[in-house]
């Protein structure tokens, strides 16, 4: 499969998970606390996902062969 085909899949999973998340935080904590909450959220969700994204960059990177041989 492509390597750029699974980077972006990969990234659009995550961001659904995220997004899906602050909706969670969004409907269960206290409304003076949902700012605060949400910045540390959404702070460690980014790089959580910078992470991952050079994680399988590196992985991907492993598995790169030419079949042309």
């Amino acid at each position: 499969m492509d390597q750029k085909f699974i980077i972006t899949n990969g990234r659009l999973v995550f961001a659904l998970i995220s997004v899906i998340g602050a909706a969670l935080i969004t409907l269960r904590v206290n409304p003076a606390t949902l700012y605060p909450t949400l910045r540390l959220y959404l702070t460690g969700m980014v790089i959580l996902g910078i992470g991952l994204d050079i994680f399988g960059r590196i992985e991907l990177a492993k598995f790169d062969t030419d079949d042309d041989d």
